[in-house]
């Protein structure tokens, strides 16, 4: 679409009265917020620093709730204040219709949607991190991590009670495999502790017990730590980087 310089001049009054309200607003809620809670954050310790920084990290949330709001005002401030000083009026005379004078206006507000689902998808992260500035909840371990459930590659499922990432630990773990019968049974092993080896670049699993359950019929593998080796080599065991599981320890 080439612009003209009627849809210039409409696409740029649009855009002056969204962006102005897109973080007018939101300024607006920040200021009523921080006045409610100025008192709330310095008595937890935040210097006037850290609480303008939080602050920052709670525009995308408000940009995302006004955002509708932001489209509709600049649609209709645009076309009220073209109506008001007779521009529809010459525009039409001219020979030009309504709907093509408004199609800039449409374009606009296309942008704005796909602005408003990125805006969105930053919001959560960004509150969170704001929640943790001013410490109004506890920031998220990322170091240790407990009863946890991943899921893995060809039907693996992995249980973990704790896992350390400094240490590269793994506590009272379990493996699951769904089976489809004798030619492919479920598998079930459990182990006490893992700990990864620096030397091999390998898990060493110790003090574990495994099961193959085949249809109604169940029996002890007799060799569990090759059993181990075999049916888990591909496996890959979440937050911690490194190959499968092939050293193990009785």
């Amino acid at each position: 679409m080439i612009l003209r310089a009627l849809d210039r001049y409409v696409l740029g009054s649009w855009v002056r009265i969204f962006v102005l309200t897109s973080l007018g607003f939101p300024v607006v809620s920040i200021m009523i917020n921080l006045t409610d809670n100025l008192n709330k954050l310095l008595d937890r310790g935040l210097t006037m620093q850290q609480i303008a920084v939080s602050y920052v990290y709670s525009i995308p949330e408000n940009m995302f709730i006004v955002m509708p709001a932001a489209v509709l005002f600049a649609t209709v401030f645009t076309v009220g204040g073209m109506g008001r000083y007779s521009e529809l009026t010459a525009a039409k005379a001219s020979g030009q219709s309504f709907h093509r004078l408004m199609l800039p206006v449409f374009v606009a507000a296309a942008f704005a949607t796909a602005l408003a689902f990125m805006v969105g998808e930053m919001a959560p992260g960004a509150t969170a991190k704001e929640q943790e500035l001013q410490k109004s909840r506890a920031a998220r371990p990322t170091r240790s991590r407990f009863n946890f459930v991943y899921r893995g590659d060809q039907g693996w499922v992995y249980t973990i009670r704790s896992l350390d990432v400094t240490n590269r630990q793994l506590k009272q773990i379990m493996f699951e495999r769904q089976g489809d019968g004798a030619e492919y049974p479920a598998m079930v092993i459990t182990a006490d502790s893992a700990s990864w080896d620096t030397t091999r670049q390998t898990w060493r699993v110790r003090q574990g017990s495994s099961r193959l359950i085949a249809g109604s019929a169940s029996r002890s593998a007799g060799d569990w730590v090759n059993a181990l080796r075999r049916m888990v080599r591909n496996a890959k065991v979440a937050c911690l980087p490194g190959p499968a599981i092939s050293r193990l320890d009785p």
